[in-house]
């Protein structure tokens, strides 16, 4: 099984999370500046689907064979919606996005979800600095799990 495109793209997801004004990773807790209530809202209602992530594979693959940069997290956003206007804004990433049945707001949401519950995983609870909140869905960790080799995530 090939999977060199989801590794690539968990490595473009946790590059373009590293790229944002963020204080500290999800690890760490996030930065104020990254994401807005309702982002961290949404983030910890999203649930992630076989639908979804089978989509997101799909959009992130024909995006590399395509040469086209598909980072959900664009620096210098400072919310979720920022990052999905940018998406929208690149024609081509747009247009991947909608061939494969995703809203430039679903993908970055989906990326912002799946990239927690893995850091999660990794390197324990993912806590807001301002409240205290986990910004992780249990389901999204529990999915994670049992994608962890399809998202190319050591056990470690």
């Amino acid at each position: 099984m090939n999977r060199k495109p989801t590794k690539s793209y968990l490595k473009s997801v946790a590059l373009a999370l590293l790229l944002l004004p963020v204080g500290h990773a999800f690890s760490q807790g996030i930065s104020s500046h990254a994401l807005t209530p309702a982002d961290k809202t949404a983030v910890r209602q999203y649930v992630i689907t076989e639908a979804v992530f089978d989509k997101v594979r799909a959009a992130s693959k024909d995006a590399q064979t395509k040469g086209v940069e598909l980072s959900p997290f664009k620096p210098g956003a400072h919310s979720l919606d920022e990052s999905a206007a940018a998406l929208d804004a690149q024609p081509a990433a747009h247009d991947i996005l909608k061939s494969h049945g995703l809203t430039s707001h679903e993908y970055v949401l989906a990326s912002a979800a799946t990239l927690g519950a893995v850091m999660t995983l990794k390197y324990g609870k993912a806590k807001s600095k301002n409240n205290g909140d986990e910004l992780v869905n249990p389901a999204n960790i529990t999915f994670v799990q049992k994608h962890m080799d399809e998202l190319g995530v050591d056990d470690n």
